[in-house]
């Protein structure tokens, strides 16, 4: 199984290209010209050692689409490149993706919706001189709605469990101003829905998905947006368990940080994507401890939403001192004031404090409460 990134660097008489993946799959869009082509004709003639020289520590290989089964079936742990071919949208590769050890490079414009892919990991191709880079095509996009002193009246999360439950408490359990979309599927159809709903622009919305699926949906949502560019505020961690993990309250307790930091180091490309490896790597580091995420996700435990008791005599690894969702948005909440989200008769809630009050734990805790 390939794991880890990859360099790859591609060079002809007339053009060269040079770029680095580092998931199962990366999307390669942008508009006609630019290149998507001509990146598969090379690495197509390179196979034939017809005058192109490609260099990686993986073999990279056109994947035809009259003989791809058969490629797939009798060739591993290789980097697979597709161009432009309805075979990537139907339900038959999307099956062998899922336990494939190869890599996967595809050029499409389209929205592969039976794929499972980051938002980050779309990208365009920009020129330098002789040689062709990528460049992100979602993110900036996705960034470029995070302004300073953003007051959202609702919020939409992506999931419908341990996540919303998390923001549903920041509301104060406001589900007026907390709803959920129930799926990363009908995120683009809920804001929809809303945006119909207050033609008038009343309404600012905080957005909450997880990047590590969403690839398919952004084109969508980025032309939903531009309706109401100013009222709309999108946080795209790369998942909500990604984002518990990199929290000081569980990052403290990770002997090997990478883990978190450089997922595609430590088997994160063995699982369709990478928030099936965080929910994985966050259950496994909390089981038996007050703080268990179950894989399931169907309970959130208060460890996560309550400020923590401390008991001398019997201390718990992930104490934190301090506000809970403070210490776990971090950075995230540093531009949004939350005081609308919450229900007029509760008391006011506005930008979250900075968790400056965070007590590393002692590594001579136990796991008890």
């Amino acid at each position: 199984m390939l794991n880890g990134s990859y360099n790859i660097t591609i060079k002809s008489a007339k053009i060269n290209y040079e770029f680095t993946i580092k998931r199962k799959l990366t999307i390669i869009s942008g508009d006609s010209g630019s290149g998507k082509t001509t990146l598969w004709r090379l690495i197509e003639r390179s196979n034939r050692q017809a005058g192109v020289k490609v260099t990686s520590n993986a073999s990279c290989i056109a994947l035809y689409p009259g003989s791809w089964i058969q490629q797939l079936n009798n060739i591993s742990n290789s980097i697979f490149f597709i161009d432009e071919s309805t075979l990537v949208d139907s339900q038959d590769f999307a099956d062998i993706v899922k336990t494939s050890n190869n890599y996967f490079v595809i050029i499409s414009r389209e929205e592969l919706k039976k794929l499972s892919y980051s938002l980050d990991e779309v990208y365009e191709i920009y020129q330098t001189g002789q040689t062709n880079r990528l460049t992100p095509l979602y993110r900036p996009v996705i960034d470029a709605t995070i302004r300073q002193n953003f007051t959202p009246t609702k919020l939409i999360t992506e999931d419908s469990k341990a996540g919303y439950k998390f923001f549903l408490h920041l509301c104060q359990n406001n589900r007026e101003s907390c709803i959920t979309a129930k799926g990363n599927s009908n995120v683009v159809t809920k804001i929809q829905s809303e945006l119909v709903k207050t033609p008038n622009q009343t309404q600012k919305y905080l957005i909450v998905l997880d990047a590590a699926a969403f690839g398919p949906f952004t084109k969508d949502l980025i032309t939903q947006m531009k309706r109401r560019s100013n009222d709309c505020y999108i946080l795209a961690p790369e998942s909500f368990e990604h984002l518990l993990l990199s929290s000081p309250m569980i990052l403290a307790n990770i002997k090997d940080k990478q883990s978190v930091n450089n997922p595609e180091m430590h088997g994160a490309n063995n699982y369709s994507n990478w928030e099936q490896y965080f929910t994985d790597l966050l259950s496994n580091l909390t089981a038996d401890t007050p703080a268990h995420y179950t894989k399931n996700k169907s309970r959130l435990p208060s460890c996560y939403t309550n400020n923590c008791h401390h008991h001398p005599s019997a201390p718990c690894q992930f104490y934190s001192r301090g506000d809970k969702q403070s210490i776990i948005l971090g950075v995230h909440a540093d531009n949004i004031d939350f005081s609308k989200l919450c229900p007029s008769e509760a008391p006011q809630l506005t930008h979250l404090k900075p968790s400056t009050q965070f007590t590393q734990p002692n590594p001579s805790t136990t796991k008890n409460t």
